[in-house]
C-alpha cells in the first residue's frame, strides 16, 4: 500500500509474482487495518471488534455463571482482543460506549444493572467485583505510551511524541505538570492520538494544590501551569 505522496501510485514490480497493490486498507498480523485515511482506519477496526464482541459472547450467555465467571469472562477472553485496536490507535468514543453497554448487558443479562457501576468496578475490599471498566482500561493503554516514553531503560522508543511535540520541548510536556486548560491553549498538536494521550496524561497527573514548599520545590520546572512567565508556562528552547 503506497504512502505519502505516492498514494495511488501503479508502479509494477515482481511482475512474475503477480504482485498488487492495496486501494484502500491492509491487515496487520496482529489483525489491525492500516488504511491512508485515518477515519477508515478507526471504523474498520472499531467495526470488526464490536462484532467479534458479539460473537464472543454469544458463546457464553446461555452459561450458568456466577458474576465473578462473568467478570472472568470479559477481562481474560474479550479485553485481550481489545488490547490490539485500544493502545495504537485514536479512541472511537461510540464504539467505547458500545462496548460498555454490551458488557454491562452480558453481566446483568440485559436486565438492567443491579449494582451501581462504581462500586462493581472497585476492590473486593470496598464491596467491589474488579469489573472492568473498557473506558478506563482504554485510558490506561494510552497512558502506558507516556510511561514507556519516559523510561530511561527503554531504547526502542517511540519516536512519534520527538517529531510531533518538539517544538514544546517533547519530555518536558510528561515530566511537567500542565493542567487541561493550558495544554488545550498552548499546545497545538496535529496528530490525533498525541493529542489524546496528552490530554489523559495530563488529567491523570496534574496537581493543582501545593500545600507546602517542599512540594513547590519537587516540582519540574518546564511545561508546569503553576510555574509561569507572561502568565504561562514555560518549555526549554535548546
Amino acid at each position: 500500500m503506497w504512502i505519502g505522496a505516492n498514494i495511488g501510485k501503479e508502479a509494477i514490480f515482481n511482475p512474475d509474482k503477480d504482485f498488487e497493490w492495496v486501494k484502500d486498507k491492509v491487515k496487520a498480523s496482529l489483525g489491525v487495518w492500516f488504511s491512508t485515511n485515518p477515519e477508515t482506519t478507526i471504523e474498520a477496526n472499531y467495526s470488526e471488534k464490536l462484532i467479534n464482541v458479539r460473537n464472543s459472547l454469544s458463546c457464553w450467555e446461555l452459561r450458568p455463571l456466577s458474576l465473578l465467571g462473568k467478570i472472568t469472562v470479559l477481562k481474560s477472553l474479550i479485553a485481550s482482543q481489545l488490547v490490539y485496536i485500544l493502545s495504537p490507535l485514536p479512541t472511537n468514543h461510540n464504539a467505547i460506549r458500545e462496548i460498555n453497554n454490551i458488557f454491562l448487558n452480558f453481566l446483568w443479562d440485559g436486565k438492567g444493572d443491579k449494582i451501581k457501576r462504581d462500586i462493581m468496578i472497585s476492590d473486593y475490599e470496598n464491596g467491589g467485583l474488579k469489573m472492568i471498566d473498557i473506558k478506563l482500561f482504554n485510558k490506561a493503554l494510552k497512558a502506558g505510551w507516556a510511561t514507556k516514553y519516559l523510561d530511561t531503560e527503554n531504547h526502542g522508543k517511540w519516536n512519534l511524541f520527538d517529531l510531533e511535540l518538539r517544538n514544546f520541548g517533547a519530555e518536558e510536556i510528561f515530566r511537567g505538570n500542565l493542567s487541561k486548560e493550558d495544554l488545550s491553549k498552548y499546545i497545538k498538536i496535529s496528530d490525533t492520538l498525541t493529542s489524546e494521550i496528552l490530554h489523559i496524561w495530563t488529567d491523570i497527573k496534574y496537581e493543582a494544590n501545593i500545600s507546602s514548599i517542599e512540594q513547590l520545590k519537587a516540582q519540574y520546572l518546564w511545561q508546569n501551569s503553576l510555574i509561569r512567565v507572561g502568565n504561562r508556562p514555560m518549555h526549554y528552547r535548546s
